[in-house]
């Protein structure tokens, strides 16, 4: 499989639980196509939203972007020794996946049922890296 392309399936997979994923390419009446609300729309008319690219190579990963109330980050991610893990290359490791994004992110949905506590859904996009099976089965467990 080539790897243009997989990091959306990773996202789309990831992103269901924690808010919609472009209503159009989904059952209808998907949960996942019915956030609570919409995004917060500013005063100028325009939609409050901002995105994290390589968030990772922040100063403090995922935690500066919730603390300026992103609603989408994105992360590279390989899978080395059976773990997946987020880097910019294969040589090396800023950590594992689960440390630095799904167990933050997992803390936060639980007392509230939405990231930022407002029920609009957060998105979590994949760079699926080496593209190969054994990363979209971790992925996937």
């Amino acid at each position: 499989m080539p790897t243009e392309g997989v990091g959306y399936l990773a996202v789309l997979a990831l992103g269901l639980g924690l808010g919609c994923v472009r209503p159009e390419v989904l059952p209808s009446g998907s949960a996942a196509c019915a956030p609570k609300r919409a995004l917060p729309v500013g005063a100028a008319g325009f939609l409050q939203y901002g995105h994290s690219h390589n968030d990772y190579q922040q100063p403090r990963p995922l935690l500066d972007a919730l603390d300026q109330r992103l609603y989408s980050v994105e992360a590279d991610v390989w899978l080395r020794g059976g773990e997946v893990v987020v880097s910019h290359d294969a040589f090396s490791s800023k950590g594992t996946l689960k440390a630095l994004y799904l167990d933050p992110l997992q803390a936060r949905v639980s007392p509230t049922g939405s990231v930022h506590g407002d029920g609009v859904g957060f998105f979590l996009w994949l760079d699926l890296k080496d593209g190969s099976a054994g990363l979209r089965e971790a992925l996937a467990a």
